[in-house]
């Protein structure tokens, strides 16, 4: 099939280039010395987040719950909910975190006078 026969929206990936961008962001983690927790939020893919995670290096970072879910679904056992989570989401989120392995969310602390 040529691209231009695709129905759209289409998602197109250039393979080489994205195992290319993979491994330099691995490489790039190995040389700092931190651990690379990619955010998988643009390809939401079990495929891709497996290509950028190791089992030295396992976590992901997801922006909805609903991503969260998929990705336990999907055999991911570090994963982090990167905003601040708020009161109508702690039943979900406890849900979340009564699966195996770590689901971790992020605190905001407010100080009032």
């Amino acid at each position: 099939m040529k691209i231009e026969e695709l129905k759209t929206p289409a998602f197109l990936i250039d393979l080489p280039r994205l195992k290319a961008n993979v491994q330099m962001m691995k490489d790039r983690a190995k040389d700092q010395k931190v651990r690379l927790r990619p955010h998988v939020k643009t390809h939401k893919t079990a495929e891709i987040t497996r290509m950028q995670t190791s089992s030295e290096s396992p976590g992901i970072t997801v922006s909805t719950l609903a991503e969260a879910r998929f990705y336990q679904k999907s055999g991911f056992e570090d994963i982090t909910y990167a905003f601040p989570i708020t009161a109508n989401k702690l039943t979900e989120a406890a849900d979340l975190s009564a699966k195996p392995g770590a689901f971790n969310i992020l605190l905001d602390r407010r100080h009032t006078m």
